[in-house]
């Protein structure tokens, strides 16, 4: 893991573990810290790639990230207002912006595996509402984690 992915997870895991627990307490996700998170990740890959510590495929790769999942989940929102609320989308973008890509999908897709499983095996009620931003958050860490796991042991 570089300074840089150490630094942005710091940023990452720190406003996501607030937003996620405010999200299951309230199901409301608090404004304030994601937009907060969300630009302070953005001013953090700027600097560090113009002093040349990130090069321009892994700026890129966040910043397409961050607006793909913006476009996916806005989709998700407006075909379906009741599986998605607006918080969710605007949280995706920064899980966006913090994993890149192909990372960020795979995030979505095991978040969304994840949060099934928690309806099959703890809701009683299928149409029970479930607060969406913790299983976002461990969707979006967990390929992260794998992926400096595997380089670090196994691709050398």
């Amino acid at each position: 893991m570089t300074l840089t992915q150490f630094f942005s997870a710091l940023i990452f895991c720190t406003f996501s573990a607030y937003i996620s627990f405010c999200d299951a307490k309230t199901r409301l996700i608090p404004l304030f810290p994601l937009y907060a998170g969300i630009i302070l990740l953005i001013i953090f890959y700027t600097v560090s790639f113009f002093t040349r510590f990130i090069d321009l495929n892994y700026f890129a790769s966040h910043i397409i990230a961050a607006l793909l999942s913006l476009s996916l989940f806005t989709l998700v929102y407006l075909a379906k207002k009741e599986a998605l609320g607006l918080g969710d989308v605007k949280y995706s973008v920064f899980c966006g912006l913090f994993a890149g890509l192909p990372e960020a999908f795979i995030g979505f897709f095991l978040s969304c595996l994840l949060a099934f499983t928690y309806i099959l095996a703890f809701s009683s009620s299928k149409r029970k509402k479930i607060p969406f931003a913790p299983f976002l958050f461990a969707g979006t860490i967990i390929p992260i984690l794998v992926k400096n796991l595997l380089n670090r042991y196994y691709i050398k």
